[in-house]
């Protein structure tokens, strides 16, 4: 073993398991090698005694929040889908923010409240649109139906928006009532409409929600027309905003095409139960992107409660949840991207149901595998990031490829400072002329920071 360990570049071997008295353990080593696993193979292949070479696997511990509704009965779901798993992975940030236009969201809900993305830059009540953006008083989002910076369920009846909130990114591991998927996500709030039964201001929701800085949005309502206006905001928020898209399919239980959910650009969600059967009302066919849980799912509801309600309303945010993760464990996915691996990672459903064409189940650890898979490509792109040039006025960074990345530039004291920058395909451009003397960092979230001092 030890000529082993010298043919294929080992620098140590150990016998771990030689003291154990049963089976022939003893005869495992493990050597520490620099070689990829193939090199180590083929200079491995002329020792007919060798019967196994592995990588080493690095197991790890699966994360369970503290949620006291965070079981295998009460939220099955996020078991089905290996949320625990994910989580290992990644569990969200605060920047990455999904935008639930619906019926409207209880902002103040404790299991919400802390996940409810605040626009810093309005001053609440006061009838002022602060920040100039065209809305007035949306420090806690914004309701499209009435004009009004006040997205608030009415009543109870409007429970729709709350519970599809909650799915997607409840506050997680704070001791309180549900966890979610999207666990750190943001929910930018959006009431699109004044009944129960029909969203009336969709397109309008759709475009605050895109100027608010929604990453992902959730669209858990349709109809069979098509509704082009709603369409051209949608590619437009895609192509020039980076903006994903997730919709619930229906509950018609036929094959009929459900839009925005049908259009090309949006992902498009079924739903199915405990046994991953599609669920009796889901609408389902060829169309379809993949599938989530939807039956029976436990979420926030209005006025500090929780309860069950089921559908493709349900699946879809959790599948925008899912989407909260895969864009923050990797910032440079695009919208094909996104599909591509939730719809290649999912679960495959009993041969029963393939004549839905639902195509699979969604399975959250799988996407994000795919997603980190993605990001290692783009990695090497991103470390060949340096500074060109630097005046009182500008400075200029130049990647290989600065793709969707999100840039953000701090002070030593960590504290996020706005200005402006533009971005080609290979440099970024970033105005410091404002800036006081001193040092301060760009940063590349989760992926590089580089530094810099301001005379």
């Amino acid at each position: 073993m030890t000529k082993v360990c010298e043919d294929i570049g080992g620098s140590a071997i150990s016998f771990p398991f030689e003291n154990c008295t049963f089976g022939k353990l003893g005869n495992i080593a493990l050597i520490e090698s620099g070689n990829s696993s193939l090199e180590v193979f083929n200079s491995s292949k002329k020792y007919r005694g060798i019967q196994l070479i592995e990588e080493k696997v690095k197991h790890h511990f699966f994360y369970e929040p503290n949620d006291p509704s965070f079981d295998l009965t009460q939220q099955w779901n996020l078991f089905k889908i290996s949320a625990p798993q994910a989580w290992d992975i990644d569990r969200g940030w605060q920047g990455i923010k999904i935008g639930i236009v619906d019926d409207g969201v209880d902002v103040n809900h404790p299991d919400l409240t802390e996940n409810i993305h605040r626009n810093i830059n309005e001053i609440a009540n006061n009838t002022i649109d602060d920040d100039n953006n065209g809305y007035v008083d949306d420090y806690l989002g914004f309701d499209a139906s009435n004009n009004t910076g006040n997205p608030l369920p009415p009543n109870s009846n409007f429970y729709h928006g709350t519970h599809v909130a909650g799915i997607a990114a409840a506050k997680t591991n704070n001791y309180t009532g549900i966890a979610s998927i999207g666990f750190l996500c943001n929910i930018i709030a959006v009431k699109a409409s004044n009944s129960t039964t029909s969203v009336s201001h969709g397109p309008e929701g759709v475009a605050y929600a895109v100027e608010a800085g929604s990453k992902i949005i959730n669209l858990s309502w349709g109809s069979i027309d098509e509704d082009f206006t709603l369409k051209t905001i949608i590619d437009s928020a895609r192509i020039n905003k980076g903006v994903i898209f997730v919709a619930a399919a229906g509950n018609f239980n036929d094959s009929t095409l459900v839009y925005p959910a049908a259009n090309y650009g949006v992902i498009s969600v079924a739903a199915t139960n405990r046994d991953d059967l599609k669920l009796g009302t889901s609408t389902y066919g060829s169309w379809i992107d993949l599938a989530a849980p939807g039956a029976s799912i436990l979420s926030t509801l209005p006025f500090n409660t929780y309860g069950q309600r089921s559908g493709t309303s349900e699946s879809a945010p959790l599948v925008a949840g899912v989407c909260g993760l895969l864009i923050s464990a990797n910032q440079y996915m695009t919208f094909e991207e996104v599909r591509t691996c939730l719809r290649n990672s999912v679960d495959q459903l009993p041969p029963s149901e393939s004549s839905y064409n639902l195509r699979g189940r969604l399975n959250a650890r799988a996407a994000l595998d795919c997603a980190k898979a993605l990001k290692t490509n783009e990695l090497k792109k991103l470390n060949k990031c340096f500074i060109v040039h630097q005046s009182n006025q500008t400075i200029e960074i130049f990647c290989q490829d600065i793709l969707d990345t999100e840039v953000y530039l701090f002070s030593a004291e960590g504290k996020a400072i706005k200005t402006n920058f533009t971005k080609t395909t290979h440099s970024i451009i970033i105005e410091i002329s404002e800036l006081s003397s001193g040092i301060y960092f760009i940063n590349f979230p989760g992926i590089k920071s580089l530094k810099f001092f301001k005379g």
